[in-house]
Formats: C-alpha cells, sequence, structure tokens
C-alpha cells in the first residue's frame, strides 16, 4: 500500500544498482533484473509471451515497466530482464495467498476471508524458480527479456477445492470487499517457450 517506497525501491534503488555496475572496472558478464509478470496488464491472449502488450495496472506493474526502461539506459553489460509469474513455497508469509490457504486447512479453521476467488493465476513452485534463474544465468550472455513461467494457471477456488481433497477439511469461504483489488487481472499465464528454448 506505500507507493513512495514501491517507486523507492524498484524504480530508484535498480537506477542506483546499475550506476554502480557502469562504473565498475571489471564489468560482469551478465546483470539479473527482475520485472514481474504484471507489467502485461490485462491479456487479449490466453498465454502472455514477452513480446505481449504492456499495460500494467496498478503502481507495482507501473514501476516495473520503469525499470525495465531504465534497463535500455545501459549497454556497457548484457542485461536480463526476467518476468516472473506468481510463485509460492514454505516459509512464505501469510499474507500471500497460497500460504494463507494451507494455513487456515492446516488449522482446521472454520472460515476463511478472501477476495476474488475466481482469479486464475500461476502458482509455481520456489525451488523450480530458483533452478530456472540459475540455467540462465549459466546459458544467457546478451541482453534480452524472459518470462519465468509455468503456462498453467489456477483459480484461487481450485487451490480451495485442493485443500480440501487433501485434508478432508471444509471451510466456510466468506468474500471481503476488502480483499478484492480495484484493478486486477482475470487470468495471468505466462507462455514459457522462450525459457524453455534456453535452459
Amino acid at each position: 500500500s506505500d507507493i513512495d517506497t514501491i517507486y523507492k525501491v524498484n524504480v530508484e534503488g535498480t537506477k542506483n544498482l546499475l550506476l554502480s555496475i557502469n562504473n565498475m572496472i571489471k564489468l560482469p558478464e551478465l546483470v539479473v533484473i527482475p520485472s514481474s509478470a504484471y507489467v502485461y496488464g490485462v491479456s487479449e491472449i490466453d498465454f502472455l509471451n514477452e513480446n505481449s502488450k504492456i499495460a500494467p495496472l496498478n503502481d507495482y506493474g507501473k514501476s516495473k515497466f520503469k525499470v525495465e526502461e531504465i534497463c535500455k539506459n545501459f549497454k556497457n553489460f548484457p542485461i536480463l530482464i526476467t518476468r516472473p509469474f506468481n510463485y509460492t513455497g514454505v516459509d512464505q508469509g501469510l499474507n500471500f495467498i497460497i500460504p494463507k490457504i494451507v494455513h487456515h486447512f492446516k488449522n482446521e479453521k472454520q472460515e476463511i476471508e478472501l477476495g476474488n476467488i475466481n482469479v486464475y493465476r500461476e502458482f509455481n513452485d520456489v525451488r523450480d524458480i530458483c533452478e530456472i534463474y540459475i540455467k540462465l544465468l549459466e546459458n544467457v550472455r546478451v541482453s534480452t527479456t524472459v518470462n519465468i513461467c509455468s503456462g498453467k494457471s489456477y483459480s484461487i477456488k481450485n487451490i480451495i477445492n485442493i485443500c480440501k481433497k487433501l485434508t478432508g477439511h471444509n471451510i466456510n469461504i466468506k468474500i471481503n470487499e476488502r480483499l478484492i483489488r480495484k484493478k486486477d487481472v482475470n487470468n495471468i499465464v505466462g507462455n514459457p517457450r522462450k525459457m524453455l528454448s534456453i535452459i
């Protein structure tokens, strides 16, 4: 919710980092700058690829797009811009949707407050994401942009049903209007073709 911090960290932080790297005596073989799938905004196609329309809907996505624009000013070293789609894993904070749902089922809570349960997102395993980053570091030596994604999306409702099957526990879902994003994308799923061709 702190918009100033989003821009300060993402935009100013990246600019300062790249300026520092640019002044190094020995330049790196590759600099990886994480952007986000949220730069795409509303999808006109089923699977977003690296050439899909850029139209971020929120300040987080807008800040990441500004980061990508800043990268274009640095030509002395290759920059890999990654656009990761949602990922999750053990020890992720309960303010994220998957850990929140799992926590409620694990503790057999009777009710959970959620926003829109009909949005579709990728929910990739953070261990897979780390492995992909390692392979990209090993294989990329030119400036390029790559989606980090699986090409599979699930609704929040799907996730709840999976948890019901795994635990045998039923939970009442209370829709909280405050948890529904004003500007949201119904389905965010990436096309992994370019990523897979590299790794």
